[in-house]
């Protein structure tokens, strides 16, 4: 046996070596070690333009980039109906606030949030009732089997994983 696998990498090696040995018509060995190692010039060159790729659009998302600093004039002013109206234009009647307006920030205020919850009666009795939430992929009267199915599945699990730890 100890011969057998002897022999084996034996012919393993020599199998492997020959088409570094062997030569072809045209006198060069059929391969070489730079048929099979990757081109690294070639992996350097992507690496180098992928970092500046991703260095490009980080200052372009943190706003280091020349187009940024640009701002854009806009011109602010309550019309009669006591609404603030915003335009590249000023206002026909002259009175009009002129503001500079970097187009790369979010001019929507956030909403603040709220902790507490508004107490009302349906807030109450839903709380309270066992009812799924209204939109769902499953008709209400199915949601027993669609429980029942997946304790079941579970159970199975639990089981596999039990017979998987005795082995």
């Amino acid at each position: 046996m100890k011969l057998f696998i002897k022999l084996i990498l034996v012919v393993l090696v020599i199998g492997l070596a020959a088409p570094f040995v062997l030569k072809d018509p045209d006198g060069k060995p059929w391969m070489n070690i730079n048929s099979i190692l990757p081109d690294l010039r070639a992996m350097l060159q992507q690496g180098k333009g992928a970092l500046d790729q991703a260095v490009d659009k980080t200052k372009s998302l943190s706003g280091n980039d020349a187009s940024s600093s640009k701002k854009t004039k806009v011109h602010k002013w309550r019309d009669e109906n006591g609404v603030w109206q915003y335009s590249d234009t000023p206002n026909p009647d002259g009175k009009s606030e002129e503001m500079w307006v970097d187009p790369n920030t979010n001019l929507v205020k956030s909403t603040p949030m709220t902790t507490a919850e508004p107490k009302s009666e349906e807030n109450q009795e839903q709380k309270k009732s066992p009812h799924l939430p209204v939109p769902m992929t499953v008709s209400p009267d199915k949601v027993s089997k669609l429980m029942d199915d997946a304790k079941n599945i579970q159970g199975l699990m639990d089981k596999r994983a039990k017979d998987l730890d005795g082995l």
